[in-house]
């Protein structure tokens, strides 16, 4: 009886936290899910396949934000919500040496270990989600570019006035696309449970810009 009712709870939290908010507005009840589906697009479309991954995103939705999902106010903040925004067995598989060996490397300036990491890290992915420059996690962070720092990193609509560009800001962090790195890198260490810290990782890369090996090497990509 006591396995029956701990089910029965679980249920019905699970099913709490996954319906719909209702709002009142104007005498009117309108309907605001707390969470949301993105389907991430593909680049390459290969005969037989979608035109999206068959995995998606749920990411916290937050209507009154400028870009309607829940804004982090810092990298901490951010990956903890990714990673609980991608599928779980990307976000919540148990890391294993293979990918903590991998992702523990330089990934600044290291284009080797960039790709290494991101190759062990996309064999988490369902195999219809898998390729050989793992675009799915790319088109992870094309979207946190767009949802967290105010649009693309290579638009020229990009003006980093969203809580998490601010944060980087103010730790001298000021490219876009730098930003954008240095998320990847922090996702990286966590899904890989490598220790790392939001400050340690805003410092290595506020001099990123001005190092000359940033012109030599490949950044964690962003396509």
């Amino acid at each position: 009886m006591l396995f029956e009712r701990v089910i029965r709870t679980l249920v019905i939290a699970i099913a709490a936290i996954c319906e719909p908010q209702t709002a009142h507005a104007g005498g009117e009840d309108v309907d605001r899910p707390t969470i949301e589906r993105v389907l991430l697009p593909r680049t390459v479309i290969l005969p037989g396949e979608r035109e999206h991954f068959m995995s998606p995103l749920l990411v916290s939705v937050d209507r009154n934000s400028s870009t309607g999902f829940a804004l982090p106010a810092s990298l901490k903040e951010a990956v903890t919500l990714l990673v609980n925004a991608l599928p779980p067995g990307v976000g919540h598989a148990t890391p294993n040496a293979a990918e903590a060996s991998a992702c523990s490397k330089d990934l600044v300036y290291s284009a080797a270990a960039i790709r290494a990491c991101r190759v062990a890290l996309c064999r988490r992915l369902p195999e219809s989600d898998r390729d050989n420059t793992c675009n799915y996690l790319g088109k992870v962070g094309q979207w946190t570019e767009k949802a967290w720092l105010g649009a693309l990193c290579l638009s020229a609509d990009w003006d980093g006035s969203t809580p998490l560009s601010a944060w980087f800001q103010q730790r001298g962090v000021g490219r876009c696309s730098t930003m954008s790195s240095a998320l990847k890198h922090a996702l990286a260490l966590e899904l890989s449970a490598v220790p790392w810290e939001a400050e340690s990782i805003a410092r290595e890369y506020a001099g990123y810009d001005e190092d000359p090996r940033a012109a030599e090497e490949e950044r964690l990509p962003t396509k």
